[in-house]
């Protein structure tokens, strides 16, 4: 009775998992001919999260993988083991998909690529499609409305046309009259250095005439110095010749 209660609880668990399991669909994109292990992970569970499910799959010779993960689950973490002949050639985790949206991974050493929310390339092209039967529809739209408006648009360009000629015609004015002022400018400056010309010419020589001035001064003073340096080692030579010579009187 107690096996077979508990064989009746455990059919009744996995019928309540199949009835409210989430499918998220999987498509890797790897080598051909190599071996893939899933493991699907709780990830409320670390650091070493329990394992929801795993599989084994084979590549082929498109090296091309779909499958299907289906458990009561928000969230998973997927391990995902590359091996080539029982070695490990490649592993990579992925974390926080949601459960329900579609995975895509591509799956190469040196080169992994994750796409969540992935869409394929003939759902692109069919929305594409459609934005451009819209695009064109509302095109057909906008050549009606935009000949019924023409004659205001025209209007409205000739007198924003008017508008930008009256602005150049503004701007030459003003550069006329910044050019006008630079030359009334100069022209000033060149009457009064005309004027005053001899005057600043005359305290400038007469500065210059003083300064040096000064300056033969200083070097006449420097000559009578040495002069005065010469003379003196003069007078020191004629005194010990005297003192020689009335050392040798002085002798005889």
């Amino acid at each position: 009775m107690v096996k077979r209660g508990l064989g009746v609880l455990l059919a009744f668990v996995l019928v309540f998992q199949f009835v409210n399991a989430v499918s998220t669909e999987i498509e890797i994109d790897t080598l051909s001919n190599h071996q893939l292990r899933l493991n699907f992970l709780n990830p409320e569970k670390p650091p070493n999260p329990i394992l929801f499910e795993t599989k084994k799959l084979d590549s082929g010779e498109g090296g091309v993988v779909t499958t299907t993960f289906d458990y009561d689950t928000e969230n998973f973490n997927l391990g995902i083991s590359l091996i080539n002949n029982g070695t490990q050639v490649l592993y990579e985790l992925i974390e926080d998909i949601n459960s329900g949206e579609k995975l895509y991974v591509l799956l190469i050493p040196g080169v992994v690529e994750v796409t969540k929310n992935y869409q394929e390339t003939e759902v692109l092209e069919n929305e594409l499609q459609e934005n451009e039967a819209n695009e064109t529809s509302g095109l057909d739209n906008a050549t009606e409305s935009s000949a019924l408006t023409g004659e205001a648009t025209n209007k409205s360009n000739s007198s924003e046309v008017q508008d930008k000629g009256l602005e150049k015609n503004d701007s030459s004015i003003n550069l006329l009259y910044y050019a006008a002022g630079i030359f009334i400018f100069l022209l000033a400056m060149f009457l009064i250095y005309s004027k005053y010309k001899h005057k600043i010419l005359g305290k400038y020589s007469k500065y210059k005439h003083r300064v040096l001035g000064k300056v033969n001064k200083k070097k006449k003073f420097k000559n009578y110095e040495r002069e005065i340096e010469d003379a003196e080692k003069k007078i020191k030579e004629a005194l010990k010749e005297i003192d020689e010579v009335k050392r040798k009187g002085k002798l005889k």
